[in-house]
């Protein structure tokens, strides 16, 4: 059915929505699956509240290209306000995880005094790539993790995660020397 026609029908009998729900359904998955998974239902019910509104507010209903258009952007726009909110509450989150890494790493580093700059060196040129990078500028050049995402283009939580495994193999070289 064309999606003129279903507008026309909704704006009469607002139970007919549900077919429009399932001519979007394919765009309102997408979007669900790309925000995070613990909110799904949610996010959900947000693409298609937000459906629901641009079916009543739209005006020009005539061409169905130009109705699915407006309709797709409603859709689109939303979860780019729902990806923005979560973010900015993520980033939040992170900068609380933040502090107590640093915590962490701190203590984590003082293992570094028992390594000589030699050892530093020898266990730096067994790595390759953004490996090597990460560990130059975090363990040589004293970069914090913002800072060598940064430099590197690479996420916080990337540069977190090889920092981590770059320290656990440096513990295991000490206990190995």
């Amino acid at each position: 059915m064309e999606i003129s026609k279903l507008i026309r029908a909704v704006k009469e009998d607002k139970e007919m929505f549900g077919l429009i729900i399932c001519q979007f359904e394919p765009m309102i998955k997408k979007y669900t699956k790309l925000l995070y998974k613990d909110e799904a239902e949610d996010i959900r019910a947000e693409l298609i509240a937000a459906l629901w509104e641009a079916v009543c507010n739209i005006t020009f209903y005539n061409k169905d290209g130009q109705t699915v258009n407006y309709l797709s952007r409603a859709i689109k726009n939303k979860y780019l306000e729902l990806y923005r909110k979560s973010r900015k509450q993520n980033d939040n989150i992170i900068t609380v995880e933040e502090e107590e890494l640093q915590k962490r790493t701190e203590f984590d580093h003082s293992f570094e005094n028992l390594m000589t700059e030699d050892d530093m060196n020898r266990f730096g040129r067994k790595l390759e790539g953004k490996k090597k990078d990460i560990f130059e500028l975090i363990f040589c050049k004293e970069y914090s993790d913002i800072e060598v995402a940064r430099e590197l283009k690479v996420s916080r939580q990337y540069v977190h995660r090889i920092k981590m495994s770059l320290i656990e193999n440096i513990r295991q070289e000490i206990l190995d020397i």
